[in-house]
């Protein structure tokens, strides 16, 4: 086993290598094309990556001293004719590229110097790139043009990141547009959508303009309370189901930590407010705000159920399996019991979810759910259950070969010893609503952590 998978392992090796080879190989015929097709950028890139895959590729090494020389020449003439021609983005953009490839080649130790006379024609054309891109930031600025204020602050960004005070000039022309678009969207009483382009602001300019507060104000306008209302049943266990389901969707929401949705208790509300009245009459200073109320959760529950079947025994005819000292097999005849039972709970449910500011229902929905269990098992009263084999036999006594039979393979085997491990005993009826209650809660909560007012 260690000789196949040493082996295994230097097969892997091998076409590792392999593969390694072919890309490294691949990479620079690539970059000749480039290179003969006058593509000098292109025919760069190919031949460092493949220096990159074997640093000791000589014939790569010579390749990209070659390129990087002349697309070096290149672009000093081009940077010389717009100095002539003062045109000082251009100047900019190939000095970049000047830079670029500077760093290529001092990267794989390559010699590669820009000459005196270009560095101080970008050194003088730089002066003025950032002066006309700064004056043309403030212009757009002041006429409120923020998308090409920004396009002037990323070119001077590309030479000087530090610029005078382009941070903060690039956190106004990112940060204004959209605390605008905050500001209509709460005018329009979208409150959620204004607190999203509001986070969005916080992360681009931390606290612009008083954002996190505006925010906290959108969450607090935004925000959806669900209040259920009592529900009435002559029915003890619709009673029980329901307030489990209550609690159910509560912890649901609570656990889902849904930003605008809050489940508030209207009892605990009543008391504060009568709490709070209270205090007003005697003249005691009034601790804590009742949270309002937006909407109000009301349900039915038409139909619950639970049926249980009668036990049923069939009883069968087997063997119980005895193995001698010799190694000789007797099948003795007995009786058995196959035992099965079966129960099932349904439930009808409606409920709406009703604005108490509009009056308006907000959602409305109904379900109809079942869940059932069975039991299916063996029961035998002798010794030696594990033993007992699945079969027929006609009479009584020894066995009879023409009239009677065992099954004694290990599918059939398999098949009984399930059902003698098999549980006996049927889930209760306070499990099988349990379960009804979670899927209904699970559902109710989803629509409510779903529901967006303005979308």
């Amino acid at each position: 086993m260690k000789t196949n998978s040493l082996h295994l392992l230097l097969i892997i090796l091998s076409l590792s290598f392999l593969f390694s080879g072919c890309a490294y190989k691949r990479l620079f015929k690539e970059g000749k094309k480039y290179e003969d097709e006058g593509m000098l950028e292109l025919s760069i890139e190919k031949y460092n990556a493949a220096l990159q895959k074997k640093t000791d590729f000589v014939d790569a090494r010579i390749a990209l001293n070659r390129t990087l020389t002349r697309y070096a020449h290149n672009l000093e003439q081009q940077i010389n004719e717009n100095y002539i021609q003062l045109d000082d983005n251009e100047i900019v953009e190939n000095y970049l590229k000047l830079k670029n490839i500077k760093k290529i080649a001092d990267n794989n130790r390559i010699s590669l110097e820009i000459s005196n006379q270009t560095k101080e024609q970008y050194s003088e054309s730089q002066q003025r790139y950032l002066t006309n891109h700064y004056a043309q930031v403030t212009t757009n600025l002041e006429n409120e043009d923020f998308d090409n204020a920004l396009l002037h602050i990323l070119a001077i960004k590309k030479v000087n990141s530090s610029y005078k005070d382009i941070k903060e000039k690039e956190i106004i022309c990112r940060c204004e547009p959209l605390y605008r678009n905050a500001l209509q969207q709460i005018e329009l009483k979208r409150y959620r959508t204004a607190y999203s382009i509001l986070e969005s602001v916080i992360g681009i300019g931390g606290n612009y303009k008083d954002s996190k507060n505006i925010q906290n104000e959108c969450l607090e306008k935004g925000i959806l309370t669900v209040a259920f209302t009592n529900f009435s049943s002559n029915d003890a266990n619709k009673r029980l189901f329901a307030e489990q389901l209550i609690r159910k969707t509560t912890t649901n929401i609570q656990n889902a930590n849904a930003l605008f949705l809050k489940i508030v208790d209207i009892n605990n509300t009543e008391q504060i407010v009568r709490e709070q009245k209270i205090a007003m009459q005697n003249g005691i200073e009034i601790q804590g705000n009742i949270i309002p109320v937006r909407s109000h959760l009301s349900f039915k529950i038409p139909l619950l159920t639970y049926t249980k079947s009668t036990l049923t025994k069939t009883k069968k005819k087997g063997y119980i399996k005895e193995v001698k000292d010799d190694k000789s097999v007797v099948y003795h005849k007995v009786y058995y019991y196959e035992c099965a039972q079966s129960a099932e709970s349904k439930i009808m449910f409606t409920y709406k979810l009703r604005s108490t500011e509009t009056g308006l229902t907000l959602l409305l929905d109904n379900y109809t759910e079942q869940i059932s269990d069975k039991v299916c098992y063996i029961e035998y009263s002798g010794k030696n259950i594990s033993n007992l084999r699945s079969g027929y036999w006609e009479n009584g006594g020894a066995f009879n070969p023409s009239k009677d039979y065992v099954n004694d393979n290990f599918m059939a085997n398999l098949a009984i010893l399930q059902l003698i491990n098999a549980r006996k005993t049927l889930k209760t009826k306070s499990d099988l609503q349990t379960t009804l209650c979670n899927n209904i809660a699970n559902k109710i909560s989803d629509k409510l952590i779903k529901y967006n007012p303005e979308k």
